[in-house]
């Protein structure tokens, strides 16, 4: 991309304040929401903000690994808020994870003391696990995740207490083939009423959810349990609580686990998201509108494809065109495959007209030979972008920086161990301070693991 003329970068300058303002107002329409209200005599959630008091600790235990013949995953979270008022999904409490791996012995482990998401719930102790490991003679992939305590709702009005949420899940291979479990138990239900009054709830049972008539709905989350031939699989979700009055569902204590059998090729990691949030120092990461995520091992030459016409993010930023691809090829006898990730969006508006980007499109490719990794984002382009109705080159604003406001970024290239991350263009916001937000419009990422 030639370099930016110097009066092209001070008109730039001229009108970065106002652009930077605009897409602030866009983050903040995320980042500060009304507070949790009344609605009708029972809660109304808003949007949370960023999860606050949380005092975490995360850890990778040091084991010998051992690579193997099979692919692992696991994963899970605390808690998570989907809905009502939120975009996509927000505030995931003690998230633990193993990605797509061949390797035994892995042992993840977060955490979290305590975790408020103002306005919504407060966590108590959450501790998620995740492993990899020898049980019993089977290969064995883990998700465990234990939530001490939960209040949702408004203090002094109507509170949901919730106790000992705890999930495991598990897939493995022995001499028997392939197979799984999953579990959830809970311990306690309570409903604290004005006056400092508590009244005890009935525990849900898979055909009978707990309702308070107009209120809330707290049921038992599903679990999943298969396997055939060549894998096995398992999901719990300890409990899903619905606040009928706006929509919105917390899910507690999710643990998720998967085997399968491996490819000589690699294991391939990717995804392709038109749009993606972070607020508040990474605290959030809202809309990744439309993703769709690279299988473990990979598509068998095929195109997936997720895609929507129109997607809505909280009213601050409205997507047209929206569209996520992954594609994965490889050859087992040359030992070489290649991961190919796109993210295209049609037009971007960000605070209702204020910033219009139209044409982007991320693109990263990795390809594997032997032990040897090549990276491109070739095919990554923006069209144009306009800031109320005038229209600018995007050569005069790579790099742009409005101090204290913005900094705006057009083909960010990350390499990553095995792959590449791009975004097509990024917008950071009042980047180092309290309110360090992102947006990246057009993200493409790809790793392809040896085995």
């Amino acid at each position: 991309m030639p370099a930016p003329t110097t009066a092209a970068r001070h008109r730039a300058r001229s009108w970065g304040a106002g652009l930077a303002a605009g897409a602030l107002a866009a983050g903040l329409a995320f980042a500060a929401p009304p507070a949790l209200a009344a609605s009708g005599g029972g809660p109304a959630a808003a949007a949370p903000a960023a999860a606050s008091g949380a005092v975490a600790t995360t850890a990778e235990r040091s084991t010998k690994l051992r690579s193997t013949r099979f692919a692992f995953r696991a994963n899970g979270y605390g808690t998570s808020v989907e809905g009502g008022a939120l975009p996509v999904e927000s505030s995931r409490t003690a998230v633990s994870s193993i990605g797509c791996t061949n390797l035994l012995g892995k042992d993840n482990s977060n955490t979290v003391a305590d975790a408020d998401v103002p306005g919504l719930l407060q966590v108590g102790a959450v501790d998620s696990t995740t492993q990899t490991k020898r049980v019993k003679g089977r290969t064995t992939s883990i998700g465990k995740h234990k939530v001490a305590d939960v209040a949702i709702g408004v203090p002094g009005l109507l509170t949901l207490g919730i106790s000992a949420v705890n999930t495991v899940a598990k897939a493995w291979h022995g001499p028997d083939g392939y197979d799984s479990r999953a579990r959830t138990s809970l311990g306690r239900l309570t409903l604290g009423l004005p006056g400092g009054l508590e009244q005890s709830l009935p525990l849900p049972s898979p055909e009978q959810p707990v309702t308070v008539p107009g209120l809330l709905r707290i049921q038992l989350g599903r679990t999943i349990e298969k396997s055939n031939q060549t894998q096995a699989r398992s999901y719990a979700t300890g409990l899903e609580v619905k606040i009928i009055p706006t929509g919105t569902v917390v899910k507690i204590s999710r643990s998720a686990a998967k085997i399968e059998e491996g490819e000589r090729g690699g294991i391939f990691n990717g995804a392709g998201a038109p749009v993606q949030v972070s607020l508040l120092g990474d605290l959030i990461k809202v809309g990744q509108a439309v993703v769709q995520r690279m299988p473990c091992l990979g598509t068998g030459g095929e195109r997936l494809e997720e895609a929507a016409a129109t997607v809505d993010l909280a009213g601050a930023i409205r997507i047209e065109g929206a569209q996520g691809t992954t594609r994965t090829t490889q050859n087992r006898g040359k030992n070489k495959a290649k991961a190919v990730a796109t993210a295209t969006v049609g037009r971007v508006d960000l605070g209702g007209g204020t910033l219009v980007i139209d044409a982007i499109r991320s693109k990263a490719t990795a390809v594997r030979t032997g032990k040897k990794v090549r990276r491109s984002s070739d095919g990554t382009t923006v069209g144009s972008i306009s800031f109320n109705g005038q229209s600018f080159a995007l050569p005069d604003l790579d790099g742009i920086e409005i101090p204290g406001l913005a900094k705006i970024e057009t083909d960010v290239r990350t390499r990553t161990p095995y792959g590449m991350r791009v975004v097509a263009l990024r917008i950071s916001l009042l980047e180092g301070t309290e309110i360090d937000s992102v947006v990246d419009i057009g993200l493409a990422k790809v790793k392809i693991r040896p085995f």
